[in-house]
Formats: structure tokens, sequence, C-alpha cells
């Protein structure tokens, strides 16, 4: 049960990619330190600071399929804590560095299941438990490359 899982969750965490080419908001007005709301034509937006016309500092960006993003922003990447919420249900709080989940972070799936520990490039790996919302606690320990690591008894 514990594999499905972390396979459900890691492949959750690889679609937490930003749709738009990171270099290119020209709808942003190129000065610096200014807080706005954008629309664009697919039907994303984003309110919240910017500089140098990229999302920097506190901002909330909401994708067209209703994905949504509230946190900090670093030259157009997320970056420090955040919360990411898909409209599936799956959400994401922790740390952000460089557009993934870094650190300590928490998830809970579209079925109420929940890990909480340490990420790695947006995967499991470090301290981790993940709870099953009807087994509860399923598996507490270290995790690599976003699967529980088991060791076997030696005698």
């Amino acid at each position: 049960m514990v594999s499905g899982y972390k396979q459900n969750l890691c492949q959750h965490g690889e679609q937490m990619e930003f749709p738009k080419k990171l270099d290119n908001y020209s709808e942003f007005p190129e000065y610096s330190n200014r807080t706005g709301s954008f629309t664009w034509p697919d039907g994303s937006n984003y309110i919240g600071e910017y500089k140098d016309g990229h999302p920097h500092g506190f901002g909330t960006y909401t994708w067209p399929d209703g994905d949504k993003y509230v946190g900090f922003w670093l030259c157009g990447k997320r970056h420090g804590l955040g919360f990411h919420s898909r409209k599936n249900g799956f959400v994401y709080v922790g740390n952000f560095v460089d557009n993934v989940p870094q650190g300590d972070g928490s998830s809970i799936d579209e079925q109420g299941n929940s890990y909480c520990g340490e990420w790695k490039s947006g995967i499991q790996n470090g301290r981790g438990a993940v709870r099953g919302i009807v087994e509860g606690l399923m598996f507490y320990g270290e995790w690599k490359n976003g699967r529980p690591v088991f060791h076997e008894k030696t005698k």
C-alpha cells in the first residue's frame, strides 16, 4: 500500500511546473518593487509583488485549470514558504527552492492521505511519515528518491 501511495505523490510533485516561459514576462512593467494584478489570455493570473518583470516577493498565481500557488517568489520562481493546491484536491505546503519542493513540507493527496517530512528536488528524501486516511500511520522513516527505505534485520 505504501508503494502505490508514494508513486502517486511523486507524480504530483513532478507536475508542479510553472506553465509559462519564465523569461517572457512582457506583461509586467519593467519597474522595480511594484505590486500588481495580471491576467493572461489563457485565463491564468498573478496578483502580488514583482520586480524587473518577474514575480518577486509575495504573490498568488492561478493556473487556467484552477490550480493555485500562494507564497514567495524569487526572480519568477517559487522560492521560500508556499502553498500549492491542485484542482484535483492535492495540496503541498512547505518550502520551495528554484520552483520545486525542497526542505520541510507536507502534502495531502486527493484521497486524504498525507506525507510530512523532507523533500529534495520535488520528491520525498530524508525523514518522513506517510499516513493513510483510513489506516493511520503507514510508514515513518527514511525516504530516498520518493520511495520509503526498508531495511532488513540482520542476525
